[in-house]
């Protein structure tokens, strides 16, 4: 009898650890939440909430919980203060790219939400919407325009609570969720990049961190339009450049140039010369390190952007 309730007790703790929410997927799933409702409830759309506001009051209480059940019941009791809504599906079917373009496959992630949170997600997903959101909507000039208003910039924030931090890759992520044009041929999963970037934002351990991380964030749509830049990420990365030009080749730098010729003279560098360590690190690696924070549409672009 003894040895059968040591292992029911063994296989009940190792139930318990697969099932465990980790603070990274809490996380990621406040962020998705959020951005489902401040784009598709009806309620929201209207404006009638601080919705970043409410981001922010929701994430410790959401951290608190312990497992799917009081994560689901958290969302449940949220959407209901919202007010009474009478659902309206459109009926009018989605082209088959946006169905692959707008995956929401995450509202049925079993280890996260109940059967009936993920009903109402969906149900709030497929709600036939107001021509104008608050926060987003189409402006028509002979083409469909998107206009994004009602966005708190939040200057005085370098470095914000982690609330705030959280609240910044929330907005961003969702933007680009919802309506960046070319997610479908990025060469990343957009879910995948909320994962990688969560813990980066929630604990960063200051303004350079802080910084550095919405860089890499905006690299992650391999857009060469993307962009992010402040005195803190120029100064992680260094805010010097070499006093010649040079293009990578094979992993190595070839020196096409000179914006100095005093300095490049004292160091002998010469047009031509063929540079594949700095430092005493190859400069294959030295590109490794960039590449994540290079805003770059494919990797030729990377190689013209990145410096070392």
């Amino acid at each position: 009898p003894l040895k059968k309730i040591i292992l029911f007790l063994s296989i009940l703790l190792s139930g318990s650890r697969i099932s465990a929410i980790t603070e990274n997927e809490k996380l990621a799933s406040l962020c998705q939440v959020w951005g489902l409702l401040k784009y598709h409830h009806p309620v929201i759309a209207k404006g009638k909430h601080n919705w970043d506001a409410e981001f922010m009051a929701h994430v410790q209480p959401v951290l608190q919980t312990n497992s799917r059940e009081e994560l689901s019941a958290l969302y449940l009791h949220w959407i209901a203060d919202l007010g009474k809504v009478k659902y309206r599906p459109c009926t009018k079917p989605l082209p088959s790219g946006a169905v692959t373009y707008l995956d929401n496959s995450w509202m049925d992630n079993k280890t996260l939400f109940t059967d009936s949170l993920s009903g109402l997600l969906h149900s709030i997903q497929h709600n036939r919407q107001r021509r104008k959101n608050y926060y987003a909507h189409r402006v028509f000039f002979g083409t469909g325009l998107l206009k994004l208003e009602h966005e708190e910039p939040y200057k005085d924030s370098i470095y914000p609570s982690a609330q705030m931090r959280m609240l910044c890759l929330s907005r961003y992520w969702n933007t680009i969720n919802y309506f960046f044009p070319y997610k479908n041929i990025m060469d990343r999963n957009w879910d995948t990049v909320l994962y990688q970037m969560a813990p980066l934002f929630m604990h960063a351990a200051d303004t350079s961190a802080y910084h550095v991380a919405i860089r890499r964030l905006a690299a992650s749509i391999n857009d060469s339009h993307a962009g992010f830049s402040t005195p803190y990420v120029s100064k992680y990365f260094g805010n010097r450049i070499a006093a010649f030009s040079y293009s990578i080749i094979d992993g190595k730098a070839i020196v096409t140039g000179s914006y100095n010729d005093s300095l490049t003279k004292a160091d002998d560098i010469r047009h031509g010369d063929i540079i594949t360590h700095v430092d005493g690190r190859p400069v294959s690696d030295i590109l490794a390190v960039y590449k994540p924070y290079t805003c770059a549409s494919n990797d030729a672009a990377m190689l013209i952007r990145a410096g070392f």
